[in-house]
């Protein structure tokens, strides 16, 4: 069983998975939900497809944290990223929207493993996030780690990397 919300027809997915061998495919053509509503619509998918004992091997794929990496997104100011260098004002809106999505996409994660747990049935769980953030996106998060490098305070001197989280 496979569940998106994104379209059948990107990336020849409806093709490239039943090539694969799953049989069951649920695309909601575009439908953006948060990774909590989705969370809701795929337990009462393994419900019902547990009900009858079925063994499952499902594959979801969520998108609320996909750019792009604006306020207009979800549509307010969200709290920002502390940090200790100077940002551009896009800068710190994309930092906040993606750190933002992060954290619902953590809780949501949380949420699945408790229900699973709620299982009578045993479980493996496998999560993977598919790609980096876009492009601007990292080159942003670089850019405020370049700029944290250069800076001679003792605050910024240990700054050598940047972890960028990937779901």
């Amino acid at each position: 069983f496979y569940f998106h919300q994104g379209q059948s027809w990107f990336y020849n997915r409806n093709s490239a998975l039943s090539f694969m061998g799953i049989e069951s495919l649920r695309f909601d053509e575009g439908e953006t939900w948060s990774d909590e509503d989705f969370l809701t619509e795929l337990k009462q998918e393994l419900e019902s497809r547990t009900a009858q004992g079925e063994k499952l091997f499902t594959y979801a794929t969520t998108i609320q944290n996909h750019q792009a990496y604006n306020y207009d997104k979800y549509g307010t100011k969200l709290p920002r990223v502390p940090v200790s260098v100077p940002l551009s004002p896009e800068t710190e809106e994309c930092l906040s929207v993606y750190a933002y999505g992060l954290r619902c996409s953590s809780e949501m994660l949380l949420a699945l493993t408790q229900y699973l747990d709620t299982l009578s049935e045993p479980y493996l769980l496998v999560f993977f996030g598919d790609r980096l953030p876009a492009a601007a996106v990292l080159e942003r998060m670089l850019k405020i780690a370049d700029t944290a490098k250069d800076r001679p305070t003792d605050a910024n001197a240990n700054i050598d990397f940047i972890i960028a989280f990937i779901f």
